[in-house]
């Protein structure tokens, strides 16, 4: 799915509507196996599970060029920050939208949840 960047360029990150479980299992404990990681560095390692595609001039991310694979640069440390923003803030939405939601009590149940 296409998302617009910053100067007319743009980002293609995987279709949400056709991601499987397993591919959703394996971005979130890839997220676990990398919580050491900074903020902006876990982003990294979202953006190079997700992105499929972009119009910059820059390889794309993979796993053996982000946060946590010797060190070595992500190509995202190469973009002005309203370009990288838009990338962090378009794979967050992402992954947040992936996450399984909270299992709500059920109104017809007998007895009260437990608050143990």
């Amino acid at each position: 799915m296409r998302h617009p960047l910053p100067n007319d360029q743009w980002v293609d990150l995987l279709d949400i509507d056709r991601i499987t479980n397993r591919q959703r299992k394996n971005l979130l404990r890839a997220a676990g196996k990398d919580a050491g990681l900074d903020a902006y560095d876990q982003v990294d390692v979202y953006a190079a599970a997700l992105i499929t595609g972009w119009s910059l001039d820059l390889p794309l991310p993979t796993r053996s060029n982000t946060p946590g694979t010797d060190d070595a640069p992500s190509p995202l440390d190469d973009l002005d920050v309203k370009t990288a923003d838009a990338i962090y803030k378009v794979c967050l939405e992402f992954v947040q939208n992936l996450t399984p939601a909270e299992p709500s009590p059920d109104p017809a149940s007998p007895t009260s949840p437990s608050t143990d």
